[in-house]
Parts: structure tokens; sequence; C-alpha cells
């Protein structure tokens, strides 16, 4: 036999066996194919997003981020220091279309030399030494929806605040998928002599399209690529100086706090112990 009539019956062997293929009565007990990702609508963005960045049902997870904080001053920008972020979020289901997300979120500034927690920070723009303010983390609750958040976050006292912000779109490349889920602020006080307040947060969630798109995944790993850019906070005394305040960090998402990084895990053993033995507690106050 030669080569090409090898490869003829070859051939015909394998039409065959696929038309025995195509003929088979399907078989109930095989799963049916998962329907393809809805990435376009504003339902099919939402789930994606909250499976991004939240948990699709109900369940606990924490999100770290690094990141470093920049002061612009035209023509140049300095680094000012480290930043480690520990957000602690709990889900739970309102209705079909609705969830609500309780967080607490811990903020440490650190020493870009040595890594440690800085107290005070000396401010090269304007030579001064100041006390580092610290927040007392507390729990919130935000609900969302096919849109994003529902509920409007507490504005600046005396201001007009506007708000924009929805996730969307989606991007593809493979078995990754990543969201973009920008937000923005601006407050115009009411006394025309105080300076406007404007905040841009931009953030890029990333994760398995595989497993985004599997309906009994819940929890999903998934990464963050975080950008802000906003006004000088008071407490720097940056007076009238023209520039801004902006940071580039990452980070992951987790479901333990074991899982977190050793430096977060450290410095919360030593400024909120009982966040740490206690999580889910403390989200539930």
């Amino acid at each position: 036999m030669n080569r090409r009539e090898s490869i003829g019956l070859m051939g015909l062997a394998l039409m065959q066996s696929a038309a025995s293929v195509r003929a088979a009565p399907p078989n109930p007990s095989l799963p049916k194919a998962a329907e393809p990702l809805d990435t376009t609508s504003a339902q099919g963005i939402a789930r994606v997003y909250r499976k991004l960045a939240w948990i699709a049902g109900e369940g606990f997870g924490i999100w770290w981020l690094k990141g470093r904080r920049y002061c612009a001053v035209p023509p140049t920008y300095l680094p000012f220091w480290d930043m480690l972020i520990g957000t602690l979020f709990e889900v739970r289901d309102v209705d079909a279309e609705t969830y609500a997300v309780t967080t607490l979120t811990t903020t440490f500034y650190t020493d870009i030399a040595t890594g440690a927690l800085l107290e005070t920070f000396h401010n090269p723009v304007t030579g001064k030494d100041q006390k580092v303010p610290y927040q007392t983390p507390h729990p919130s609750e935000q609900r969302y929806g096919v849109h994003g958040r529902m509920d409007e976050p507490a504005g600046i006292p005396g201001t007009v605040t506007t708000r924009s912000g929805e996730p969307g779109p989606i991007f593809i490349e493979g078995d990754d998928i990543w969201l973009r889920s920008d937000f923005s602020a601006r407050a115009l006080p009411s006394d025309t002599t105080r300076p406007a307040f404007q905040v841009e947060d931009l953030s890029t969630y990333f994760g398995s399209l595989q497993a985004v798109a599997n309906p009994a995944a819940r929890a999903v790993p998934a990464g963050q690529v975080f950008t802000d850019l906003l006004n000088y906070p008071a407490w720097l005394e940056m007076g009238d100086r023209n520039g801004h305040f902006f940071s580039r960090c990452f980070g992951r998402k987790v479901f333990s706090a074991a899982a977190m990084p050793a430096d977060w895990r450290r410095l919360m053993a030593e400024h909120h112990p009982q966040l740490l033995e206690d999580p889910r507690g403390a989200l539930r106050g």
C-alpha cells in the first residue's frame, strides 16, 4: 500500500468515525455547555463586576493593595510614602438585582526606605514635619445594582457634590478578563473663596475568564490595579501651590486573613489586633 492509499483509507475511517459521532443520540447525563459570558449588557457587566470585585453570592473576603503616594508639583513629582491597604468585606443578597457589601478598611503609610510605619512625615515641599492622621476603621455598608453603586457616599459639608462612575467596559484576551471601574467626584464649595475638591479613582480588576464564566464559581480569585488623582489633603498644608496628589497601586483579593501579606498581618497585630483576630466579627460590629 502506497502513502496516498494509506492517507485515503485513514481519511475514510475518520469520516466514518465522525459520521457515527454525529449520528449518536444525545446523552442526558452529560453536562450542558456553558452559555457564552455576557460582557456587553448592563446586567452582564454587573455580574462580572460582582465576581471580580466581590463575591457572586454571599460570603467574606479581603482586598489588599500596595502602592506609592506621589506629590505632583509642576514641573516634577516626588514620591512621598508607601501605602498598605486592607479592606475586609462581606456580601449579602438583597434581591435578584441588588446586593449589599459591608466593608472595613485599614490604611498604613510607611517609609519608602525602611518600611516603618509613618507617625510623622517630613514634607520635602514645605519643609515641615507633620503628624500623619489615621482614621479609626469602622464598618460601612454600600448597595450595588445593575449600574454600580446605588447609595450616595456622604458629601463634603458646605459643598455641592457631583459624582459619576459605572463599571465597564470589559476586555478579554485568551483566559484573561479585565474590567475597568472608574469613579469621579467633584465638590464645589458654596464659599467661592475655597478651592474645589476633585478625585478620580481608576480601577482595573482582572482574573481568569474560565473562573468568571463558571456559574458554579462564587468566590473567584482576582487582582486589581489602582490609580487615583486628587487635591492635596489639608493636613499637608500645601497652601495655594499648583499640583495634585496621585498614587499607583496593585493588589489581590483573598478569602482569609492568613492569605494576606505578612507586612499587613504584622501591622494589624500591632495596631488592630482585635480586627485581625475576628475580621468577620469586626464587620458585624
